[in-house]
């Protein structure tokens, strides 16, 4: 019977050792859930929904504020989860949001645009954002306007948005008005959702809201108001009302 030296069976259990633990930490590593996928995350809900608008930003201030990963990665997330928020607020002509997320006015607590434009003329006619750790914000003690260091601010874009806005808004009514005068009942309805429509897609979720209530008054059949029952749900949660 052969005998092997103890140096040698010493040797083999070490080796043997290394070899557990090298192939644990391949098996480790192939289990390694993969790289956070934005676009495909994104993809799940309505395209220009204002849901999405809030997830983008809630993505892009979450991997903003991450720790422990991958800085570079994180980095990439946040930018890009910004540019995508900004190119839906400036393609559906969301202006308010955009000077709350610079920081140029103060977000209101549902991120609607009831308040008259008038209430603040300085931020928006001067398009002058308030930088991190300055004086605008107060408002937001935990959250620093960190989408400016991502993207620069676009001083043009709220002004030509308010009277481009402004100008749709006042054909909306025009119809609206028609359509009262005339006492034409789905005509009064149809307007009344182009109206929310309108508002919705401008982050305004309380005025849509309110529009959406009026065109259940104009409800002919039961689809109608299936349809007015939908978009009061979509509004209740992009509002997070849940009672």
């Amino acid at each position: 019977q052969t005998i092997i030296p103890a140096n040698i069976r010493t040797a083999s259990l070490y080796q043997s050792r290394s070899t557990m633990v090298d192939s644990i930490n391949n098996n480790a590593a192939s289990r390694a859930p993969p790289p956070f996928d934005l676009k495909a995350y994104i993809s799940r809900y309505e395209t220009q929904s204002e849901t999405a608008l809030q997830r983008l930003l809630f993505l892009a201030h979450h991997f903003h504020n991450e720790e422990g990963g991958d800085g570079n990665n994180t980095s990439t997330i946040t930018s890009n989860a910004f540019e995508m928020a900004v190119a839906q607020m400036k393609s559906t002509g969301n202006y308010r949001r955009y000077l709350e997320e610079y920081g140029a006015i103060e977000a209101s607590p549902d991120n609607a645009s009831t308040t008259n434009a008038a209430d603040h003329p300085s931020p928006e006619l001067t398009g002058s954002p308030s930088r991190s750790g300055g004086g605008g914000d107060h408002h937001h003690p935990h959250a620093k306007h960190i989408i400016q260091h991502y993207i620069e601010y676009d001083p043009n874009f709220a002004p030509i948005s308010k009277i481009e806005a402004q100008n749709q808004l006042e054909t909306l009514e025009g119809r609206l008005s028609t359509a009262q005068s005339h006492i034409m009942k789905e005509s009064i309805r149809t307007a009344l959702l182009a109206l929310a429509e309108f508002h919705k897609k401008r982050g305004e979720l309380r005025e849509a809201l309110r529009r959406v209530f009026r065109s259940r008054e104009y409800c002919a059949n039961g689809r109608q108001h299936t349809q007015v029952c939908l978009l009061l749900v979509e509004l209740s949660a992009d509002l997070r009302e849940w009672s």
